[in-house]
């Protein structure tokens, strides 16, 4: 396989417009293992209400082991704006910095393979940037089920609550637009190419959060973020408990790689999940030496079920009484592992160095880009 793949210059389909329009937008999907959703999300952006001649889409693939590169092939075939990367080095850093180099627009849109957006984001998201004059836009991602089913449907209720995590801004409809501050962060991204080349690559030590770094990175060398709240992308929440029980993991644990690149990133909320484990197993060991340690432990473990009891009862009356026999232990489930990856990722990344990005790594990927973009030009001859 080729490391970049091309599509063939046949008609447009949906009205996609004449694919020699100069590019406004230039929209970056790290993928991979994306078979589920890469078509419901290519769908998306392909109906956006934006002329789309001005649209480039650059769907960067970390080595898939399913069907989702024959599936961005299959839309590539006919829409010339798509074009399909190879990234060897398989997480969504390397492919930010394989693809960004490649991108023309004056706008560059990183969207997930794992959302779908609304017909109008693109639309706002052009009309916000030359609103604000800001240099990145960040909307809300909502979460949504990840499958027609009553454990993915209750995974969705659990991410949703606010004692699960949904009272970010980030995750909620509504409120104002207005230029965020320090410490207000979301998970989407989206800026202008001139803050990126200021800004330089992504930082390729970081698995998980690198847009949050990266907004904390503009926004130290002046770059301002402005918050749309009619920029919406719609998440889709694990569809399994293990695949739930192995992403709140990894999410807690590398959050603490992220703060110790970047610690305004790092807010409060992530703490309180590890605070519960703590609290738990310090006042477990106490109980067995401190009289009254016990009591507390059982303290604690009642107000914590009042909550979730609360929050499952709100659920069952909107969504129906079938949650009440999910949400009572998944809440723990979600709490725990993040808890717990957080702990992990304390001993890991705290209290031991860790590597600096890895400059040959780096040097490894802009080579990448120049011989794919060499290739790209010997075909065109």
């Amino acid at each position: 396989m080729s490391d970049v793949e091309t599509s063939t210059a046949l008609p447009p389909a949906g009205g996609a417009g004449d694919p020699g329009g100069d590019v406004i937008v230039s929209i970056v999907m790290p993928m991979l293992n994306e078979e589920r959703h890469i078509r419901r999300c290519l769908e998306s952006v392909l109906a956006q209400r934006f002329d789309m001649s001005r649209v480039e889409i650059l769907v960067v693939d970390g080595g898939s082991t399913d069907g989702s590169s024959d599936i961005v092939r299959e839309f590539a075939a006919a829409h010339p704006r798509i074009t399909l990367l190879h990234n060897p080095f398989r997480y969504q850093s390397h492919a930010l910095n394989i693809a960004v180099p490649r991108t023309r627009g004056k706008y560059v849109l990183r969207m997930d393979c794992h959302s779908s957006y609304e017909p109008d984001y693109i639309a706002r998201l052009v009309e916000a940037f030359e609103r604000t004059g800001a240099d990145n836009i960040q909307g809300p991602n909502i979460s949504h089920p990840g499958a027609n089913t009553t454990a993915a449907r209750a995974i969705w209720l659990v991410q949703g609550s606010r004692l699960g995590g949904g009272a970010s801004f980030g995750r909620q409809e509504g409120g104002q637009g207005r230029f965020l501050g320090p410490g207000e962060v979301t998970s989407g991204w989206s800026f202008t190419r001139d803050i990126l080349d200021r800004a330089g690559p992504f930082d390729e030590r970081l698995i998980r959060n690198q847009d949050n770094e990266y907004t904390c990175r503009v926004r130290a060398i002046g770059g301002r973020a402005w918050y749309e709240p009619a920029v919406r992308a719609a998440y889709y929440a694990r569809a399994t408990v293990p695949a739930f029980v192995r992403l709140m993991f990894r999410n807690g644990f590398f959050h603490m790689l992220t703060w110790r690149v970047c610690p305004e990133s790092f807010g409060l909320t992530h703490c309180v999940p590890a605070g519960f484990v703590l609290t738990l197993l310090v006042l477990g060991i106490a109980a067995s030496f401190v009289p009254y340690a016990g009591w507390l432990l059982a303290a604690v473990v009642a107000l914590y079920g009042a909550a979730v009891l609360m929050e499952t009862l709100r659920a069952a009356a909107s969504h129906g009484a079938r949650y009440t026999l999910w949400l009572p232990w998944l809440f723990p489930l979600m709490h725990l592992s993040y808890g717990v990856g957080t702990l992990l990722g304390i001993a890991r990344f705290v209290f031991t160095l860790i590597e600096r990005t890895d400059d040959a790594r780096r040097y490894q990927t802009r080579t990448l880009e120049q011989e794919e973009k060499a290739k790209v030009e010997s075909r065109r001859q």
